[in-house]
């Protein structure tokens, strides 16, 4: 009986690692559609939202989808060469022992498009926002390494 129950516990780790390996139908079918040229690399899902990194020649992206399909926002990966001056220089002087991670170039469903800028600095990791001209700059997320 043991041997039993091991094995059905086993097919259900399996089915359930198998159903989750699969994305979406209806996420699937709404990213194709959105980018028809890319390549999808690999996604992940966190809180309902579906992350799809892919590529479209040679530039990186990640696209984003709640689970009904609807498109959230992409964003490109970018230099930090392309940000905005006014962006860099706050960085720079805010910032003087930071280290930059990435940058991204967001669009999002209301059309806007706004540079994310994700860095270290003195043991904390700050993700800062600015509007398209590189002004309007936010801190979005700020957390202390432990």
């Amino acid at each position: 009986m043991k041997n039993l129950i091991a094995f059905a516990f086993l097919f259900a780790c399996v089915i359930a690692y198998t159903q989750d390996e699969n994305l979406p139908q209806i996420v699937e079918t709404a990213f194709k559609n959105k980018y028809p040229t890319s390549k999808l690399d690999s996604w992940r899902v966190d809180n309902d939202l579906y992350y799809l990194d892919f590529y479209i020649k040679t530039n990186s992206y990640t696209s984003v989808f709640d689970k009904k399909g609807g498109w959230v926002e992409t964003s490109e990966i970018i230099s930090d060469f392309d940000i905005p001056v006014i962006l860099q220089d706050y960085i720079t002087d805010t910032y003087p022992d930071g280290r930059i991670s990435y940058c991204e170039k967001v669009e999002t469903k209301d059309s806007s498009c706004f540079f994310r800028v994700s860095l270290y600095n003195n043991e904390e990791f700050f993700v800062i926002e600015s509007n398209n001209k590189g002004t309007n700059i936010k801190i979005i997320k700020h957390e202390a390494e432990q």
